[in-house]
């Protein structure tokens, strides 16, 4: 059985490839009844389960909504079946902005099993999925 860090690694890379417009398929390494949780309350928000769904919405969110796009894991917080990690999501929306050009970490959490994912927790900047893919602008809250 692989490591679970490796697996993610090469789902990620597999992503990447995707994303390059490259022959590639990331969901291979998701178990069929993966549950995707994209933490939030933006259009990508909520529950995913299951290949199909996940690549409906959060594969057809790429291609729809990202001219270019790259992930990567910065570091890994714990080990063995379930973990957390950093990471970077970046790129250029379809519209032309930039998305976390600063290159700001998100937060995830990972599980594998039997060398497939069966979770993936996302914990992203919510304001740059509402201004950089959906063209939403940002409107600072006055507190008093």
């Amino acid at each position: 059985m692989s490591d679970p860090q490796d697996i993610v690694r090469q789902f990620i890379d597999r992503v990447n490839i995707a994303a390059q417009g490259s022959e590639s398929d990331p969901y291979e390494l998701l178990d069929p009844d993966v549950l995707v949780t994209v933490i939030g309350f933006t259009p990508l928000s909520g529950n995913y389960r299951g290949r199909p769904q996940v690549q409906y919405v959060l594969g057809g969110t790429l291609v729809d909504r990202f001219r270019a796009a790259s992930a990567e894991m910065t570091e890994v917080i714990g080990s063995g079946a379930r973990f957390a990690a950093l990471g970077i999501i970046s790129g250029v929306s379809a519209t032309g902005n930039d998305y976390n050009k600063a290159r700001d970490t998100g937060g995830f959490v990972f599980e594998v099993r039997g060398g497939k994912i069966i979770e993936i927790i996302v914990y992203p900047d919510t304001t740059q999925i509402e201004t950089a893919l959906f063209d939403n602008k940002y409107v600072e809250t006055i507190r008093r």
